[in-house]
């Protein structure tokens, strides 16, 4: 047993109780214990008031939580982990000021009425449990701000998650969001979505394993959704209604094999950070052409053979990157239009050309383009490369009154592309 004045940690026998009487704790955490009588003992004899965190994890035995938990009128966390099953006392209506709670790997659990009384509460946690029963009384937990769902079997919700209008975030793993009862429409403030398919530990062969994931109809009143996270996910179904989703501001989609974006992305104008990272993508659809706001973008990893003239809509791009296209052997004269670009990440093994419009590009970073040799005599031209164009913010800045001079709507073969450096210098 080791404690401090804010922490105590039991992970073993509980000799002397009387040690920490009176002490000023704050978090209260117990670990591989067997003995649920002493656990309880340990509650029951406590004149404790001021535990604010409160954390069960692998206590086999453990059923139930003694009813001297009343006296814990500051709790603010609670954490139930690999518990077996467990129920809550209806004490536990003294827990006003909870505002988080955590369950995870729980194989059934009971929760008495009384939670209503947790009107402050504001996140829960639900992962890898397999029997979960909330009762209507969830409806008072209207302050609820962040909801994480891992791998419930059976998804239960109740309709009054309806009342849980003040839903920020959401994030589901190894949970499809086409399962979700229809009374997620009623989350209208919702602004950040996370779905994952992260690898599970458990034997279970719910279907929320899947690897293709489909949206409900009730989506489109999501219209406050800003960040869209989508991980390990082999096939997403994206329907007519994400056109609702106006005000996305950033949509990652790590590890999604999708070879065809939705045409709706083209309502998306919000979007600032865009990741089509390992998407198999051939071209560039065009709809990308209205994303004007567009700051961020990865395209890395496809097999991309051209950036098509439209891109010179990207006007507040700052950063781009276009690694491992090895198809990809010039850019279009348009990035001219790319006056607030700063970072161009582009392996360059394959770089036949280059257009002159790159000197308009005056925010560029001094090491703005990267490469990777196959063998030495490519890493030399590879190097060779990657020095002239790493000069080129102090060519655009030393040399921007002579610019003018030169033709910058041309798009030459590298070699000449250094010739007009030379003549620069000289």
């Amino acid at each position: 047993m080791i404690f401090d004045q804010i922490r105590l940690d039991v992970t073993g026998p509980i000799n002397d109780w009387s040690r920490v009487k009176n002490t000023q704790l704050y978090q209260v955490n117990f670990a591989d214990i067997n003995e649920e009588v002493e656990i309880n003992e340990m509650i029951a004899s406590s004149d404790i008031k001021d535990w604010t965190k409160f954390r069960l994890i692998s206590i086999d035995k453990i059923t139930s939580i003694p009813t001297e938990v009343q006296n814990w009128t500051n709790l603010r966390e609670l954490c139930l982990s690999n518990i077996n099953s467990i129920i809550l006392p209806s004490n536990i209506k003294y827990w006003t000021c909870i505002y988080k709670l955590e369950l995870y790997n729980i194989n059934s659990i009971i929760f008495p009425k009384h939670i209503k009384y947790w009107t402050n509460l504001n996140t829960l946690e639900l992962n890898n449990i397999n029997h979960i029963k909330l009762p209507p009384q969830i409806k008072y937990w209207t302050r609820l701000n962040t909801l994480e769902l891992n791998q419930i079997n059976p998804l239960d919700l109740p309709k009054n998650i309806k009342y849980w209008t003040q839903l920020n975030t959401l994030e589901l793993d190894r949970i499809n969001p086409i399962d979700l009862p229809s009374n997620i429409r009623y989350w209208t403030d919702l602004t950040t979505l996370g779905i994952y398919n992260h690898p599970s530990n458990s034997n279970s062969n719910s279907n929320s394993n899947s690897n293709s994931i489909s949206f409900p109809k009730h989506i489109k009143y999501w219209t406050n959704l800003s960040t869209l996270f989508i991980s390990d996910i082999k096939f997403v179904n994206f329907p007519k209604y994400v056109k609702y989703w106006t005000n996305l501001q950033t949509l990652w989609l790590m590890n999604v094999n999708i070879i065809h974006l939705p045409k709706e992305i083209k309502y998306w104008t919000n979007l600032t950070s865009l990741d089509l990272s390992n998407k198999q993508l051939k071209t560039i659809p065009p709809e990308l052409k209205y994303l004007n706001k567009l700051e961020w973008i990865d395209l890395s990893n496809n097999h991309l053979t051209e950036l098509p003239l439209e891109v010179k809509s990207w006007t507040n791009l700052k950063s781009i990157l276009l690694n491992h296209n090895e198809n990809l052997t010039t850019l279009p004269i348009t990035i001219a239009y790319w006056r607030q670009v700063e970072y161009i990440s582009l392996h360059f093994d394959n770089l036949i050309s280059l257009p002159l419009s790159v000197f308009r590009l005056t925010k560029l970073k001094p090491y703005i383009i990267f490469f990777s040799g196959r063998n030495s005599f490519e890493n030399s031209v590879a190097c060779i490369r990657y020095y002239v164009l790493s000069r080129l913010k102090y060519l655009i800045n030393k040399y921007s009154i002579n610019r003018r001079s030169y033709n910058l709507n041309q798009v030459l073969p590298f070699d000449r592309f250094v010739c007009h450096l030379i003549a620069l210098y000289e």
